[in-house]
């Protein structure tokens, strides 16, 4: 297995697994797809391998870590799942607040629910309690542990907290949910993109109380994929662009066809697409690969 699964990350941190069903991404997800050819391996339970799993034998990975690390947190699974208790979150959070060296990408389908959680009363607690544990469970971290805020009024400044969508009906509907998510920094994640998306408005800046500080995309991938048109991704750049946000052009694919002959990747009946996946493509000649992380951290 690779050691992180998106290209922008350095690490996989995976506490946790699985998700539940209710999204209309249920039957095309790739993590489920990996569960469940690996059921009763790896972690997953042989019985119901994407069933949302904590792993507490992955929780403090990354307290040995060396250097600055990007990880990837529990993209095998959605934390934001109803199935999902608190207290592994605040064990999660707790984990992230001891290791303010290291930045946190989180991506979930779900913002209302890690929304909830982070403003409810307790889940400060619960923080503390965790954290406590962990540290005097390791010397190394006595003098780290300086002070943990309330998640809720001070959001950790190593943690990015993201929302992933594939068309405009379910970016129109997560949006909104992320913005009500307390985080210091939210991103976009527009894969796998199967349709336009008009992103509305878009800020970057210390005086908009709810900004987007970054976007990736990519098309999806595997032997049944949707088709990808190259037009989506210019829009996306053009309106990131405008609002000085990076943008991330994780995956698209080499070339586009609309022609429905013989000789066409696309098949129109079955909405699939045989064009090949390049990772980072050029899009116009030029690479778009930004991390806003790339100046500090």
């Amino acid at each position: 297995m690779p050691n992180a699964p998106a290209s922008y990350a350095t690490r996989r941190y995976n506490p946790m697994t699985g998700c539940e069903k209710g999204l209309p991404c249920w039957d095309r997800c790739w993590a489920r797809g990996f569960a469940t050819r690996h059921r009763g391996r790896f972690g997953y339970p042989k019985s119901d391998p994407f069933r949302p799993t904590f792993h507490p034998d992955r929780l403090d990975e990354p307290l040995r870590w060396k250097g600055r690390q990007v990880a990837a947190v529990s993209f095998m699974g959605d934390i934001g799942a109803p199935g999902v208790k608190d207290e592994w979150l605040c064990a999660l959070w707790a984990v992230m607040a001891l290791t303010p060296q290291h930045r946190y990408l989180i991506l979930t389908k779900r913002p209302a629910r890690l929304a909830s959680w982070l403003m409810d009363p307790n889940t400060y607690d619960g923080v503390l309690r965790v954290a406590e544990a962990i540290r005097w469970g390791n010397e190394k971290l006595q003098l780290t542990m300086f002070g943990i805020s309330n998640p809720a009024t001070a959001p950790l400044r190593n943690v990015w907290i993201g929302t992933s969508f594939s068309n405009q009906e379910e970016y129109d509907l997560r949006r909104p949910e992320l913005d009500g998510v307390p985080a210091a920094h939210r991103w976009l994640s527009y894969e796998p993109a199967t349709g336009p998306v008009d992103f509305g408005v878009l800020h970057c800046c210390k005086d908009d109380p709810m900004p987007i500080n970054w976007t990736t995309m990519g098309c999806e991938s595997g032997p049944k994929r949707r088709p990808f048109d190259q037009a989506w991704a210019r829009a996306t750049r053009d309106q990131c662009a405008a609002a000085g946000i990076p943008w991330y052009y994780k995956q698209g694919t080499k070339g586009y066809c609309t022609d429905p002959d013989k000789s066409c990747p696309v098949d129109c009946e079955r909405q699939t697409c045989s064009l090949p996946v390049v990772k980072k493509p050029l899009l116009d000649g030029v690479r778009h690969a930004s991390v806003p992380w790339e100046a500090k951290p």
